[in-house]
């Protein structure tokens, strides 16, 4: 309860009037003397406060474009810490219009809702810590040993691969799936949709009946092909499909099924078969804005790959995080717009609040669903360890299982490790891949 607030006596206001005498009807009054008009001074714009920044002069001369809002964010900006003053170099242009530069404050604003810790003043701050930390050969983990982490080492072809096989069929009718493809292929220099080209890991997981949430960590490992002197067929076949004009990439040469089409009638091929009292199993696909309109084109031009468009959910990353141009953490703008801040995704953890946000998960609770397998957009082999994964899910009574492959020293394969130091802490880290 608040408490009442306690008003202090306050003085009465009074009035001191002098007393004036009336004047008699013989008084001889005056005539009013003409006013006096004083020359009115052009405005002083007030001093800057000693902690106000110092505004670009194309910013200031736009602030009526902005809301209150907007003109702290881009104050905060252009501060000493931030010092992020050529967001606004453009501004001062008299051909740049409004609209574009109402644009870029949109965009800044939607960023800084996005970043928790702090928002975007809080994302430059960070980076410039964790680069300046860099810089000077920081090593986040020293102290810490890494281990490989206890788990269930099953091998193909044995009477354990077979049992736990086993009881994971009993449990494929009974997922959903989720398909994060929010990158492009860029590090394999390929400029599309990666299910339209070339890691990893299946991370299966339990839908909580109880409270309908998602028990679940971020899992997967990235795979990268290695291009030398002894794989140039490897590379030349890269290059060949890459510009030919197909709607995606192949899984492999003999039906050059690209890698959506091979997910979506796996994912059919499971519901016919394992799921019970016709049961859809449904598909949910993370994109960005980078991905969003060709997934989309994708499916529609393929109808869907026989999958019902009901069953498809499309959830969208949002504009992602500012790139950064330099070791000052200087954010980059769009080489070709000038009003525009060149961006990246946040990466696959987006998933678990977009499927909280959306609420796919609740909506798969309530049709009965069990199980979430969350997997990465070019792996189509992870596909064939998905019944012993969730045989040993169901036998552990795991809330969350990851698959992961053994890994040679050097190799450029992620991987899950184990971390304790002397005091006894332990710590698990997945490296994530793009």
């Amino acid at each position: 309860m608040g408490k009442k607030s306690k008003r202090k006596n306050q003085p009465a206001a009074t009035t001191n009037a002098s007393t004036v005498a009336a004047p008699t009807a013989a008084a001889k009054v005056a005539p009013p003397a003409a006013p006096v008009v004083a020359p009115v001074a052009a405005p002083v714009p007030a001093p800057a406060a000693a902690n106000e920044p110092s505004l670009p002069q194309g910013l200031l001369t736009n602030m009526h474009l902005l809301t209150p809002t907007q003109q702290t964010l881009a104050k905060a900006l252009c501060s000493q810490t931030s010092n992020q003053p050529h967001l606004f170099s453009a501004w001062s242009d008299p051909n740049t219009p409004d609209s574009a530069k109402v644009s870029l404050i949109s965009q800044l604003e939607r960023m800084d809702a996005a970043y928790p810790s702090g928002g975007l003043v809080g994302y430059i701050e960070n980076a410039k810590d964790l680069l300046n930390k860099s810089r000077m050969g920081v090593n986040p983990l020293e102290g810490w040993k890494p281990e490989v982490p206890q788990g269930e080492n099953i091998l193909i072809g044995t009477k354990e691969f077979e049992a736990f096989e086993k009881m994971g069929m009993e449990e494929m009718g009974k997922c959903g799936f989720v398909l994060v493809a929010g990158g492009l292929g860029e590090r394999l220099g390929y400029g599309g949709i990666k299910v339209r080209s070339f890691t990893v890991t299946v991370c299966v997981c339990r839908l909580s009946n109880a409270d309908c949430q998602l028990l679940i960590v971020n899992c997967h490992a990235d795979s990268r092909f290695k291009i030398d002197t002894k794989s140039v067929d490897i590379l030349d076949m890269y290059s060949l499909f890459c510009n030919r004009q197909q709607l995606g990439l192949p899984t492999e040469l003999a039906t050059e099924t690209n890698y959506l089409q091979y997910y979506i009638e796996t994912i059919l091929a499971i519901q016919s078969r394992y799921s019970k009292h016709g049961m859809k199993l449904p598909l949910c696909i993370m994109v960005s804005n980078d991905t969003n309109a060709g997934t989309i084109e994708l499916l529609e031009s393929n109808d869907y790959f026989g999958m019902e468009k009901e069953q498809i959910t499309i959830v969208q990353q949002g504009d992602g995080v500012p790139a950064l141009q330099d070791n000052n953490a200087t954010i980059a703008m769009d080489s070709k717009d000038p009003c525009k801040i060149q961006a990246k995704p946040h990466g696959h953890g987006d998933i678990h609040a977009l499927l909280h946000s959306k609420r796919v998960a609740l909506d798969w609770c309530r049709k009965g669903l069990e199980w979430v397998i969350f997997f990465q957009d070019t792996n189509g082999l992870a596909f064939h360890t998905l019944a012993p994964a969730l045989g040993v899910s169901v036998s552990r009574d795991l809330v969350m299982n990851s698959i992961a492959v053994p890994r040679k020293g050097k190799q450029a394969v992620g991987g899950i490790a184990k971390l304790t130091n002397a005091e006894g802490l332990e710590r698990y880290v997945v490296q994530i891949g793009d």
